[in-house]
């Protein structure tokens, strides 16, 4: 029981670091930057009830057309909002 809880969280905090690390190849910000929008993403991955790691992997995707790191973050959540309702 604890092994498999540890795994899980293990592949949770592997999937996060992906995704960030997805995130600051398309970005350009610095390391408090990228904590804020962390902190953030957490807090509005829960109120949109996404994951953390759909909710950076969307602002990754919209970094990718060319927003910045907040536009991208704005866009990405209006996006989980279309995922979760259709």
């Amino acid at each position: 029981m604890i092994k498999r809880v540890l795994k899980e969280v293990a592949e949770e905090v592997r999937a996060i670091d992906t995704a960030m690390t997805e995130l600051k190849k398309v970005t350009d910000a610095t390391d408090s930057e990228y904590k804020e929008f962390l902190n953030d993403a957490t807090n509005r991955a829960k109120e949109l009830g996404a994951t953390l790691v759909d909710t950076i992997n969307a602002s990754a995707d919209m970094a990718r057309l060319g927003y910045d790191l907040d536009a991208a973050a704005a866009l990405a959540d209006s996006a989980l909002v279309y995922k979760n309702v259709g």
